[in-house]
């Protein structure tokens, strides 16, 4: 499948919005780095096809770190980077750390969401277990959100901008005392109808899904 890149400057914000929140990362403003381990490299280049018509990386790499551990990186350079950057970054204990506002959850829109849960989201299948065997059939579908970096008052306004503006419900968890976010089948139904859109287009991503109803 071919990667339809973006195109015009309010989807290619919302997907980096969602990039960014995610696995993404911008320093000192304009340089941003897209960087994903070595099950994902792939979708480090879906990632540049989809933004080439935008922004195209300076360098691309894949690299082995210290611990043995590869993975694939993009690197970008961009002055029109800045906007991202003070939408997203704010101070806090003396540093500058990606935060959930108000003002960027209104620029929230159904792309961001596609890419920050190819990022950083999680979909569950569970079957049924009788007398100690898991059996073929699925009983339920979950989709879990890694906000982990985020506080509990940030999870809470992510929380409800997802029912707001997406109407899809989600519950607060822990993970290690950190805030995740957990929705049922009903609602991993809707919200993978949200994303689809986005997500058939990224090969690397298509497992996220899968729902496996024909099972």
């Amino acid at each position: 499948m071919v990667i339809r890149p973006a195109n015009t400057k309010h989807i290619k914000n919302s997907a980096l919005i969602g990039m960014i929140l995610g696995d993404g990362s911008i320093q000192r403003e304009k340089f941003l780095y897209l960087r994903h381990g070595s099950k994902q490299l792939g979708y480090v280049d879906e990632k540049i096809d989809y933004l080439k018509k935008y922004i195209m990386p300076k360098s691309v790499r894949t690299c082995i770190d210290k611990q043995g551990f590869r993975y694939r990186y993009a690197y970008y350079n961009e002055e029109k980077l800045k906007y991202l950057y003070n939408l997203i970054y704010k101070k806090r204990k003396g540093k500058m750390r990606k935060s959930i506002t108000s003002t960027l959850l209104n620029r929230f829109t159904d792309v961001s969401l596609a890419f920050f849960y190819m990022d950083d989201g999680c979909l569950s299948l569970r079957k049924y277990k009788k007398n100690g065997i898991w059996q073929g059939t699925y009983k339920s579908r979950e989709i879990h959100l890694n906000i982990q970096s985020f506080n509990f008052a940030e999870a809470e306004m992510f929380k409800n901008m997802l029912k707001r503006k997406f109407d899809v419900e989600f519950r607060i968890t822990t993970d290690k005392g950190n805030p995740r976010l957990w929705c049922n089948t009903k609602n991993t139904t809707k919200m993978i109808d949200i994303v689809k859109p986005i997500v058939s287009q990224f090969i690397t991503m298509q497992y996220k899904l899968d729902l496996k109803y024909n099972t």
